[in-house]
Order: C-alpha cells, then structure tokens, then sequence
C-alpha cells in the first residue's frame, strides 16, 4: 500500500508541474502576444510526452540519483536492487521503461497486480529489473 501512495504522490507532482507549465506557457504567449494555435493532435502529443518525461523524472530516476524519491520518502519506502544497493541510471530508466510497457500497456495494468499475489510483493516490473521495494529501517 505504501508502494502505491509513493507512487501515486510522484504522479501528482509530476502532473502538477505539467500543468503548472502548460499555465505558464500560455501565461507567456499571451504576454509576447504571439498565441500558437496548435490542433489536439499536436498538443497531446507534445504535452505526452512531457508528461512522461516529468513523470520519470519524479518518479523513478530520484530513485538512482537520491535513493529514493520524493513519494517514496514522504511514504517510508526505498526502490533498491535484489542485493540491496541503490539502483542506477540505466535501472532507473529501465525500471520505468518496463513499467510502462510492460506493466501497464502491454498486460492493461495485471503486471501492477501481481503485487497483491506475490509473496515478495514484486510486481512484474520489479522481477524483469531485478529491483525491490522495502520499507525503511526493514532489513
């Protein structure tokens, strides 16, 4: 549970400061007068992929940089490898790669399940990265 109110907390953030920068954006063509009509097609697109990039950039590569991050600090929790050490960069963007990919599109969100079924709580994500998540002060 704690894993999944970390996660949802770096989700937050991330769709925040997403708006929060479409905001300014916008804040900022009205000022220089030069307003940009852009279709849907390019905003989603635009605005997708920004909101991936800030969604790793909060939710899992503080995990390689910090140890942990800002949800999973706030929550108790630390993403580390089998071993125990923190995980790197390419970890990280692996992590969050198979996440995505696997995890969510690919399997329609079960790979997120499974960590309600499994014993070690590693949802499919974390076994194809060979990461864990623990609690703090857990052994």
């Amino acid at each position: 549970m704690r894993r999944m109110l970390a996660l949802i907390i770096d989700a937050v953030l991330s769709v925040s400061v997403l708006f929060a920068a479409i905001i300014i954006l916008g804040r900022f063509s009205i000022i220089t007068k030069e307003l940009v009509e852009y279709s849907d097609t390019h905003f989603n697109l635009v605005f997708g992929v920004a909101g991936q990039i800030l969604f790793f950039l909060f939710a899992f590569l503080p995990s390689s940089v910090f140890g942990m991050t800002i949800g999973q600090k706030m929550m108790g929790v630390r993403l580390v490898t089998y071993d125990g050490h923190k995980i790197s960069i390419l970890r990280s963007i692996l992590v969050y790669l198979s996440f995505v990919i696997v995890s969510m599109l690919l399997t329609f969100g079960i790979g997120i399940l499974t960590i309600s079924f499994r014993r070690d709580r590693k949802g499919l994500h974390n076994v194809l990265t060979k990461t864990k998540v623990f609690e703090i002060g857990q052994a």
